[in-house]
């Protein structure tokens, strides 16, 4: 009896290595990747839609809007951890952009 238990063994612990390999590589699948990178920060331009910057950039952390006499000005903010980008619209579109992600 002891023999049959030695002999199952390794194919135990081959299984359940296999299984943990398998949930760790779906852990890292499922994680988003950030959309804070400057490759993205770098497609914004001067003009673009709300709708455009949305598609590179996906839903804003905050917003927010100011009224003036002549034009709407809103200020869109992503914030991730110490990462930043801000997205300034005149009458929804694109007028000034400003970021913490440097140059790389």
């Amino acid at each position: 009896m002891n023999s049959q238990k030695l002999a199952i063994f390794p194919w135990m612990v081959a299984a359940l290595s296999g299984a943990m390999f398998l949930v760790s590589s779906c852990e890292k699948a499922s994680t988003p990747m950030s959309k804070l990178t400057r490759a993205n920060f770098d497609q914004i331009h001067e003009k673009m839609s709300k709708e455009e910057v949305k598609a590179i950039l996906d839903s804003p952390s905050s917003t927010s809007t100011e009224d003036k006499l002549i034009y709407k000005r809103t200020t869109w903010r992503y914030v991730e951890g110490d990462k930043y980008i801000n997205i300034t619209f005149k009458n929804d579109e694109m007028d000034s952009k400003d970021t913490n992600l440097g140059t790389q």
